[in-house]
C-alpha cells in the first residue's frame, strides 16, 4: 500500500506530504496479453526456423565440397596408376577385349571396387574434336558394344575444360 506508493513517488520526483498521496494505476494494456504472447511465439518460431534453414544450407555446402574433394582424390590416385602412353594409344580400332585395354581398366575396376561410394569412373579423351570415354567402369551393353572408344556427345562443359587441361575433375550427381 502506501510505503510502495511512496517509493514509486519519491522515484519520480513527485514531493508527498502526509496530506496527499498520489495514487498510481496501470494504464491497461494496448494489445492483448494474449496477442502479445502469439506474437512473441511466432517471432521465436521463425527465428528458430531461419538460422535451421541456414545451418542446414551450410552443413549441405560442406558437405559437397568435401565429396568432391574425395572423389578428385580418387581421381587423382586412378590418374597416377593409369599408364598415359597406353591410354593414348587407344583410337577407334581399339577393343574392349583387348588384353591392353582390359589391363589399363582394371585400375578403374579396381578402384570401383575398393570403394562402395563410387557408382562408376571413366577416363576421357578429346579427338578430332570430339570426346570419347576410354576407360570404363560399365560392362558392354552387348556382344555388339566391342568398341573401346564411345563417343561422348552429351560430355559437359566442366569435363570439356578439364580434358583440355589435363585436370581431374569429380562430379556428385
Amino acid at each position: 500500500g502506501l510505503g510502495f506508493m511512496l517509493i514509486a513517488s519519491l522515484q519520480l520526483g513527485v514531493s508527498v506530504d502526509n496530506e496527499q498521496i498520489i495514487e498510481l494505476r496501470a494504464r491497461p494494456p494496448r494489445i492483448s496479453p494474449w496477442v502479445a504472447s502469439l506474437s512473441a511465439g511466432i517471432l521465436v518460431l521463425l527465428t528458430t526456423w531461419g538460422i535451421a534453414w541456414f545451418m542446414y544450407h551450410q552443413a549441405q555446402f560442406a558437405m559437397m565440397g568435401e565429396i568432391r574433394l574425395g572423389l578428385q582424390r580418387a581421381a587423382k590416385v586412378a590418374a597416377a596408376r593409369v599408364d598415359g602412353d597406353v591410354h593414348d594409344g587407344f583410337r577407334e580400332d581399339a577393343r574392349n577385349s583387348d588384353p591392353a585395354y582390359l589391363a589399363a581398366n582394371q585400375t578403374l575396376l579396381e578402384l570401383i571396387a575398393s570403394d562402395s561410394d563410387l557408382a562408376y569412373a571413366y577416363t576421357v579423351i578429346e579427338h578430332k574434336d570430339q570426346f570419347f570415354l576410354v576407360l570404363d567402369t560399365d560392362p558392354p551393353d552387348g556382344p555388339q558394344d566391342v568398341r573401346a572408344l564411345t563417343r561422348y556427345s552429351a560430355a559437359p562443359v566442366e569435363l570439356k575444360a578439364a580434358v583440355r587441361q589435363k585436370s581431374a575433375m569429380s562430379s556428385a550427381a
